[in-house]
């Protein structure tokens, strides 16, 4: 049952051992380095020998180009260009996929009964996928397009709910809540530090939400809004194209007005201005990035 893992482990391994900058010298040598820092007038790296790791320095005089995984190739004889890199036709695009744990925060409201409170807080908590593309601007800046879904579910042998005209219903509850966020997202994006660095985003679209539910009968509630999801991770590199990390991931919105269908008929109902269903929700995982 661990050769799956372990498979996954050594691949990781693998990966991060090829994973390398490259120098080219003014008269065509090639350096296979990791750069660890860009000065004004040199560049320090460290090299894998025979004898372990060692640090060295180059002028820049000295230096043709050098390229940093996650950045395009810096030609540092154009004058023109220098402080900014020259952009390849590809390496423009990055896709990423990731998944993980997610707790909704929304606040409950003050009129329900506990056993309603400790039913809906179970509903709290779930997992979460998402995917995104993005256009690199420059090296620190992209854009692009992320979509973000959450899913939660709980189950209850038996519960009373008390509806809007007083009444009270009991039975079997069951709620299968998913929360779908698109939107337009801007990434930065820091200057490696050794094999890390630092990510953060920020983005804006509308939320979809859905409930699957059954008290007693089965029926269906669907809602839209607009949100913002904000961002903030670490990534750690492997290859020249394909990266790692984890993040942590922030949604704020809430749905105020909803329909509801039940099979023979559809209503739809308005919260108060006051009010909604919230959807702010802590995403918190690990995110696979590739440069296409």
């Amino acid at each position: 049952m661990f050769r799956i893992p372990a498979c996954l482990v050594l691949l990781l391994c693998v990966l991060s051992l090829r994973s390398q900058d490259l120098i080219v010298t003014n008269t065509g040598d090639s350096l296979r380095c990791v750069i660890t820092a860009v000065g004004p007038y040199r560049l320090a790296y460290t090299q894998n020998t025979a004898i372990g790791k060692e640090r060295g320095r180059i002028a820049l005089k000295d230096v043709a180009s050098y390229r940093r995984e996650g950045y395009f190739t810096v030609v540092v004889g154009d004058r023109e260009g220098k402080g900014r890199p020259a952009s390849p036709a590809g390496n423009k695009w990055t896709f990423a996929a990731g998944g993980g744990w997610n707790y909704r925060v929304s606040r409950l409201a003050e009129n329900i009964t506990a056993e309603e409170k400790d039913y809906v807080n179970g509903l709290r908590q779930g997992w979460f996928a998402d995917a995104s593309l993005h256009l690199a601007l420059s090296d620190h800046w992209a854009v692009g397009f992320v979509y973000n879904a959450s899913f939660g579910s709980r189950n209850s042998r038996s519960i009373s709910v008390r509806l809007p005209d007083s009444s009270i219903v009991s039975g079997t509850m069951a709620e299968d809540v998913r929360i779908r966020w698109v939107g337009v997202n801007a990434w930065h994006r820091s200057a490696w530090f050794g094999r890390y660095r630092v990510n953060s985003s920020i983005g804006f679209g509308p939320v979809f939400y859905r409930n699957y539910a059954k008290l007693i009968d089965d029926f269906e509630i669907n809602g839209i809004d607009l949100a913002v999801r904000s961002g903030l991770g670490v990534d750690h590199r492997l290859s020249d194209a394909i990266c790692i990390g984890v993040e942590l991931g922030f949604l704020s919105g809430s749905v105020k007005e909803f329909t509801v269908e039940n099979g023979s008929s559809t209503y739809v109902f308005g919260l108060r201005e006051t009010s909604g269903e919230g959807v702010h929700r802590f995403d918190a995982g690990i995110v696979l990035r590739v440069r296409l």
